[in-house]
């Protein structure tokens, strides 16, 4: 044991004197002024370029490959994400469109068509069923998108169900199939459709933004580049002055590797550009258009069909002639139909796009002719005019309308697809190739201002 006062004993450290702590704080600012008296000198000025050479290098490295990585990524996101996501929201609209049609056409059918107009407006629900779950996974990680997908996820079983009562009723010679019917459409056209236009529009929006960004200039990469090509330039002037040498090659390695990133990425990114603004032209945006005087036009069949089910013709009848309207008058100049046109013209889709302006006004005359036998008191034969097989019934003429629309938005798809793919593929390897040519640039630049570093030693 210990006793007091023993050596043992801990002694108390000793504070540190005022001249000390005064010593101490005034160290920082020592640091500061010996680093710019050696700033000030000849080795001094060759360091500071020479780091802000290497660090401006790596920087410009650093950030031009991550926003070359960034626009890859954005470009296969749209091809293998966002442009599948559009094409099912398109789907869930036109299948619900085309099912009202289907069914309407399944009451106005005889026995022996009935079976498979009944299939078609089955397929059509089956169809939009399988794009909404895949919309529905998408919305529900996108703000603003989850309210119209569960909306429409809840009311699909409600309008297949009454389609399906309405046709069992049908099937039986039950009038009061056809007030299923009409209920289902009232359905469709009052808590449906809104939310599927609400969707679509969602979707394209997100496409044309993300193809926005994709074919962006990157402005700031731009400028870091040029001021470092500035900044090599400027310091080998100043070496050219100090030491009458024409060339430092370090420095003229650095600089050759820089002009290189600069010259390769303004034509890689031009090129992946050019293919994006194409594939919005060509793809996306005619797809856009053309979706949407598809989507006219089933709707107006729908009507069509309905005018001749329901009790209140004349009520579909002008929706009918409203519909019908966008499409020939919307904005003048021929209408939705007639834009399409004039845009199509030069493109893959040209022929399809007139085949169905002509195709439109045939079953306009074949509409004319239905409602003239109806008026008239020829229920029957206007029954037949609408859905008959004939090469002049609304059902042949409106048939060619949508296959030519649809062939022409499938060779837009592709079009979008081919397009961006190339864009993708204008910037293989430039992530990579900046940063390395960006490494070599600051190896050259200090590697040439060593080499005058060391002269003063």
């Amino acid at each position: 044991m210990s006793q007091p006062g023993s050596s043992a004993e801990a002694q108390p450290e000793e504070e540190p004197t005022a001249g000390e702590r005064a010593k101490l704080i005034s160290l920082p600012a020592e640091l500061v002024r010996a680093v710019r008296a050696w700033a000030a000198t000849s080795p001094g000025k060759l360091g500071t370029m020479l780091i802000g050479l290497v660090v401006g290098s790596l920087v410009v490295g650093v950030v031009g490959s991550l926003m070359v990585f960034g626009k890859q990524s954005s470009l296969e996101d749209l091809v293998k994400h966002r442009e599948p996501m559009s094409e099912a929201s398109q789907v869930i609209y036109h299948s619900l469109t085309e099912s009202e049609a289907s069914a309407a056409a399944a009451f106005l059918s005889g026995d022996a068509d009935a079976g498979k107009m009944h299939d078609d407006y089955e397929h059509a629900l089956e169809v939009a069923g399988g794009a909404l779950a895949i919309a529905a996974g998408d919305a529900t990680k996108t703000p603003g998108m989850d309210d119209p997908a569960r909306k429409l996820a809840s009311l699909l079983p409600r309008y297949a169900g009454q389609l399906a009562t309405a046709y069992a009723n049908n099937r039986q010679g039950l009038p009061v199939g056809a007030s299923y019917l009409v209920q289902a459409s009232n359905l469709l056209h009052e808590s449906m459709i809104e939310p599927a236009q609400i969707l679509y529009g969602q979707q394209m929006t997100q496409l044309s933004g993300e193809e926005d960004d994709a074919g962006a200039v990157p402005w700031v990469v731009a400028a870091l580049t040029v001021l470092l090509l500035i900044a090599l330039i400027l310091v080998q002037r100043h070496l050219r002055s100090r030491t009458n040498r024409t060339f430092n090659v370090g420095l003229v390695v650095s600089t050759v590797a820089v002009l290189a990133m600069l010259l390769w990425s303004a034509a890689a990114l031009t090129i992946s550009g050019l293919h994006v603004a194409t594939g919005k032209e060509q793809g996306s945006g005619q797809m856009l258009d053309l979706s949407r005087v598809r989507l006219l036009a089933v709707q107006a069949r729908g009507s069509e069909n309905l005018a001749l089910v329901a009790k209140d013709a004349d009520k579909y009848e002008k929706e009918f002639n409203d519909l019908i309207a966008k499409l020939q008058t919307e904005g003048g100049n021929g209408g939705l139909i007639g834009a399409a046109e004039r845009k199509a013209a030069g493109t893959p889709i040209e022929r399809d796009v007139r085949t169905a302006g002509e195709s439109l006004n045939s079953w306009l005359k074949a509409h004319k002719s239905l409602r003239d036998k109806d008026s008239s008191g020829q229920g029957k034969q206007a029954i037949q005019q609408a859905v008959g097989t004939a090469a002049d019934s609304a059902a042949t003429q409106f048939g060619k309308v949508d296959a030519a629309l649809d062939s022409a938005i499938k060779k837009a798809r592709q079009e979008f697809v081919s397009s961006t793919n190339s864009a993708h593929n204008s910037l293989l390897l430039l992530d990579i190739g900046v940063i390395v040519l960006c490494v070599v640039a600051a190896a050259g630049a200090a590697g040439g201002l060593w080499q005058r570093i060391r002269e003063y030693r």
